[in-house]
């Protein structure tokens, strides 16, 4: 579920997206859904070399599986922003 573009953004960035178990309109239904994001995460945290980067990067899916943070992609980086609920 894309929410808005990360300020000052141009086409080479995608939307925010939560989770797949945070998304009201796979409630239920989400064990067949593909997260690329989730995917796409795990592949940087890997191809990381810095350990400090990776342990961030792993922090942040951790937020991104449980709806804490949303996650977008800015020139092939990460770039996330804090979810709050009302």
């Amino acid at each position: 579920m894309a929410t808005r573009l990360p300020p000052g953004s141009t086409g080479n960035t995608t939307e925010f997206v939560l989770h797949k178990s945070q998304q009201t309109l796979l409630s239920g239904t989400h064990d067949g859904v593909i997260d690329y994001a989730e995917k796409r995460l795990l592949r940087y945290a890997a191809a990381t070399k810095d350990p400090q980067q990776r342990h961030s990067i792993e922090a942040l899916l951790d937020n991104y599986r449980a709806g804490r943070a949303a996650v977008a992609w800015r020139r092939g980086e990460p770039v996330y922003v804090w979810v709050t609920r009302e």
